[in-house]
């Protein structure tokens, strides 16, 4: 009997504690998502509804009342986003064991970013780079990446800023160990691109002008910087660094004469013409008559953006 009175009362506790730990597991979801809810609110009032990034960006600075006006704008950025800050550092604090937990680390730390408070931002990214976290991100950074690749990127982003060329190459590099998640095709190509520019960036500011070109060249003709003239002028002074306009000229005459071709498993014939140590791919199509080969690749060479502000005095 005393035993069967044991097991009723040990049974009765662990029914008792599963009850209170039940609703408190759901009180500390609750209350983390409240928060997050309103954190993520003030964040878009300032990127989204107010757009107060675009309208700090596109005020002329030369002018008195616009001066005022930037002003008043910042102060209503870093206020609403300082707001944030402190939602996002609650459920750090007060509720690490929420699944949101991951997703508040990470927002707060682009605010802190966007507010220049690099520490606060470093030390929340390299707390989401040292955990085991892979989830992906859909908020405040880049969408469909995981959560470990935007915090390397991010710290890359950090260490850049700050002239700490080598640990942000190191983070550069960790970032792509990771994958990358999305659902267009078109992406991974912008990824490249993105990461390719990065890493030129990274070779310029340490004066290595050869290897920072090597990154570059296979995306001379790429389309983005028919829309990014700055991107488009960045290229142009890091290949004028190594050649002059004529000698740039000559060489992509002599690459034209020189392209060839690969073909895929799948019969898809690819073109590439040589240039400066590297190939850059002639985005045409295989003409029925071979002899349009050569004329096809100098007319789409000649086309592009690159070469024509090359051409440009």
């Amino acid at each position: 009997m005393k035993h069967l009175f044991t097991t009723i009362l040990l049974m009765y506790i662990v029914v008792l504690y599963g009850q209170q730990i039940e609703p408190d597991t759901a009180w500390i979801e609750s209350e983390a998502k409240t928060l997050l809810d309103e954190a993520e609110a003030l964040t878009s009032v300032v990127y989204y509804h107010l757009e107060l990034d675009y309208l700090i960006e596109n005020l002329d600075t030369l002018s008195e009342k616009d001066k005022i006006r930037r002003e008043i704008y910042q102060e209503q950025k870093e206020d609403l986003l300082g707001r944030a800050l402190q939602k996002y550092r609650q459920i750090i604090s007060d509720f690490p064991t929420s699944t949101v937990y991951f997703q508040a680390l990470n927002n707060e730390a682009m605010v802190a970013f966007d507010l220049n408070r690099f520490e606060d931002a470093r030390r929340s990214y390299l707390a989401i780079l040292n955990s085991s976290v892979n989830e992906k991100v859909t908020v405040l950074a880049q969408p469909f990446s995981n959560y470990q690749k935007n915090a390397a990127e991010m710290l890359y982003e950090i260490e850049f800023a700050l002239g700490n060329y080598e640990q942000a190459k190191a983070y550069l590099d960790q970032s792509t160990i990771y994958e990358y998640h999305h659902f267009c095709g078109n992406a991974y190509e912008q990824k490249a691109f993105w990461q390719a520019v990065q890493y030129s960036k990274i070779e310029s500011a340490r004066e290595h002008y050869k290897e920072a070109a090597s990154y570059i060249i296979p995306y001379l003709f790429e389309r983005q910087l028919w829309r990014e003239q700055e991107l488009a002028q960045s290229f142009l002074d890091l290949l004028l660094r190594l050649r002059t306009r004529s000698d740039l000229l000559e060489a992509f005459d002599e690459a034209i004469k020189n392209f060839y071709t690969r073909r895929s498993d799948s019969g898809w014939l690819s073109y590439y013409i040589p240039f400066m140590g590297e190939e850059i791919p002639i985005d045409i199509y295989e003409p029925e008559n071979k002899d349009e080969e050569l004329s096809l690749v100098r007319k789409y060479v000649e086309n592009q953006w690159m070469y024509y502000v090359i051409q440009a005095n």
